[in-house]
């Protein structure tokens, strides 16, 4: 909107306060709510000029739907924009075109994120809903009923009743049989499935703007206005069961004073029961409420009221739009319950430059505006969040006390938590700020501040949701520490969560998986060759020998365990006591020898990042007349968090995928369950 059109609907309100009948209600003051945030939105392509409906998600995202004037097609189309609970923008969609010139006309939201909106196609008549997941793929639309000229159509509101999964929806039509215009409130399931209809007259007067809202307890409520055929216009109430399946009250009122040019109504139910209507005309802007019973209530006059805007509260407290005495800026008047003024003579002021458009009752009481602001050099539109009750929003998240690891790979980790709430444990945060070191543990607000914060992390969920999140481009073989705080729209922090820790997976590869038995390879030529010129064989006695001779192929000195056999047999001191001597091996493949115990496995590790196996030497299956011996070796050839892979050359049947060093250890007493050496070899350069 232009600094002109400020001026006009400044000059329009002007108008309308001259002419009302001013009813101050007795007034029961409280404090105005206090701002929590205000935030520019960005990234739409071109701003809505005529938002209609706000509606708070299942994930206290903010759904808004609306009309745009697209100045290439010369005509209006619908739009829908998402926006998550701090006012960032999710996405914006444009409504498809049924027509040449299209109006939305509300907005409804389902337990998963839906979004379904009601749109005319004023050039050919006809109405329609079109369903949106929430990520804003639109999934289907149907054609509602009485489509053609004769009739004239035009969409009201929907609603969606998340208990039952039903979605209701409301038009305007002219009955060309009965002469005059008629309503029709329409029940759907979540596919858009036609289940029942109910149809009211409206008289001789075609309202544009029926709707169709719920309570708490699903009942359905119609609003619209109905003309009497002496030119007097009347408010008309009506009330279905859940399901619209029998009406409870059908009642009329006359708008009397609040009759006049320029008449705009809209209608809404409270969820504590009962409907609410706001009506401007050159006449003067009044609110007038229904009892849950079907009662009206006497008008409350609005000073200075403003088209577009009405919203309840849980308790039935209506937030209508108005103008300062000055024209000067827009805002909010509350009227409770009891029909007072609830802030007495003072009302909620947008900030300068902001022109209100949409306003929301969230969770928490939350109130949520959206509009426009407009400077001599900007143009824009924002979102704002206020807290009622005097005091600006001051609770802060809760703290995250059960981040844990749920996956790790070479080159990520997953981890998850369960979502804390807006205010401690309740409602929706806005953000995750996700740190994670390298260097140690995050256990205090300074190792928070110098920890790296990852990229990416969700949004928020509601209170008591799980949540998942991958960090990705990790080192392998690195340890990693986490930690996490959450914060509120409000800006409010929580404390740091656990600190969780774990080791990106490391896997050496080219590493050959020989076997001193026969394995029926065509390869393995070796399993029957006399070992160390004695009477045993390497199928019986090769385990250190086949070990051995992996590792060292795989640091570029390529001998099979039967060629380092031949070559150790050879070889003075090749092999001392009916043992393989490592040290000899790593003279002759020009290695240093290095054996380790090393409880942390810190060394291992290190060995398997620079891309090395390790032979590690083992408590022996095989059992003797003087028991179990430490005479086994296997190579590890790869390490994820606790879990270290393995090559076995003397086993492969007590393995379930890949051969692992528990599932070794598991076949072992419990008090030999240990890795009894590390031996190793490494180049001068390293």
């Amino acid at each position: 909107m232009t600094g002109e059109s400020y001026k006009l609907k400044g000059e329009i309100a002007a108008a309308l306060l001259a002419a009302a009948i001013v009813v101050f209600p007795v007034p029961a003051p409280a404090a105005l709510p206090v701002l929590d945030f205000q935030k520019i939105i960005t990234g739409l392509p071109r701003p809505p000029m005529y938002p209609v409906r706000m509606v708070q998600g299942p994930d206290n995202a903010i759904y808004i739907s609306g009309n745009d004037w697209v100045y290439e097609t010369d005509a209006y189309s619908g739009l829908l924009i998402k926006l998550d609970s701090a006012g960032n923008l999710l996405w914006y969609k444009n409504v498809p075109p049924f027509g040449g010139f299209d109006w939305v006309n509300g907005l409804a939201v389902d337990a998963s994120g839906g979004a379904y909106v009601p749109v005319t196609d004023l050039e050919n008549n006809r109405v329609f809903i079109v369903k949106y997941d929430a990520d804003g793929n639109m999934i289907k639309s149907v054609a509602m009923p009485n489509a053609g000229a004769e009739y004239a159509p035009v969409a009201g509101g929907v609603a969606f009743d998340q208990s039952r999964g039903k979605l209701y929806a409301s038009q305007g039509y002219w009955d060309p049989v009965a002469s005059q215009w008629m309503a029709r409130v329409e029940a759907y399931n979540g596919d858009l499935k036609l289940q029942a209809a109910k149809v009211a007259e409206l008289g001789n007067y075609g309202d544009y703007n029926v709707n169709v809202s719920l309570d708490t307890n699903a009942a359905v409520y119609f609003g619209g206005v109905y003309g009497d055929g002496t030119g007097g216009r009347l408010y008309k109430a009506i009330k279905y069961t859940p399901g619209l399946t029998d009406e409870v009250w059908s009642v009329n009122a006359p708008l009397g004073a609040y009759d006049g040019r320029f008449f705009f109504p809209m209608s809404l139910a409270a969820p504590n029961g009962g409907l609410a209507f706001w009506s401007i005309s050159q006449s003067g802007s009044a609110l007038r409420r229904v009892s849950v019973d079907g009662v009206f209530a006497p008008a409350v006059d609005i000073v200075g009221g403003d088209y577009d805007t009405l919203a309840l509260d849980a308790q039935g407290g209506a937030y209508v739009q108005s103008w300062a005495p000055d024209y000067s800026l827009t805002g909010l008047v509350k009227i409770s319950a009891a029909g007072e003024y609830a802030w007495g003579s003072s009302m909620l002021m947008e900030q300068p430059d902001n022109y209100l458009l949409q306003a929301m009752i969230g969770e928490g009481d939350k109130i949520y505006t959206f509009g426009e602001f407009s400077t001599e050099t900007e143009y824009g539109l924002y979102l704002a969040r206020y807290t009622q009750g005097g005091g600006r929003d001051t609770i802060a998240p809760a703290a995250v006390a059960n981040l844990a690891v749920n996956d790790v790979s070479a080159g990520s980790i997953t981890l998850s938590w369960t979502a804390p709430g807006d205010d401690g444990t309740a409602g929706t945060a806005a953000t995750y700020d996700l740190r994670y070191a390298t260097s140690g543990a995050i256990v205090s607000d300074a190792d928070f501040g110098a920890a790296t914060q990852a990229q990416g992390e969700p949004g928020p969920q509601t209170a008591g949701s799980a949540e998942t999140f991958t960090l990705t481009g990790l080192a392998p073989g690195t340890s990693y520490f986490f930690s996490l705080k959450i914060a509120d729209e409000a800006g409010n922090i929580s404390g740091i969560s656990n600190c969780v820790s774990t080791e990106t997976c490391v896997e050496v590869t080219g590493v050959p998986d020989w076997k001193q038995f026969n394995d029926n390879t065509s390869e393995n030529t070796w399993w029957d060759d006399i070992y160390d010129h004695t009477s045993n064989k390497i199928s019986k006695s090769g385990c250190a020998l086949t070990a051995v001779s992996e590792v060292i192929t795989k640091r570029g000195f390529n001998k099979n365990p039967g060629e380092l056999n031949t070559l150790l047999n050879t070889t003075s001191g090749g092999f001392t006591g009916g043992f393989v001597d490592f040290e000899v091996v790593g003279r002759l493949s020009n290695l240093e020898y290095i054996v380790t115990v090393d409880s942390s496995l810190d060394k291992l590790s290190a060995q398997l990042k620079n891309g090395n196996p390790a032979v590690l030497k083992l408590w022996s299956l095989n059992k003797r007349k003087n028991g179990t011996r430490p005479d086994h070796f296997v190579v590890a050839v790869g390490k994820c968090g606790d879990t270290i892979y393995i090559n076995d050359p003397g086993h492969s049947s007590i393995y379930t995928g890949k051969p692992t060093l528990s599932q070794y250890f598991n076949k072992l007493p419990s008090g030999l369950r240990n890795i009894i050496e590390i031996r190793y070899y490494k180049s001068g350069a390293e």
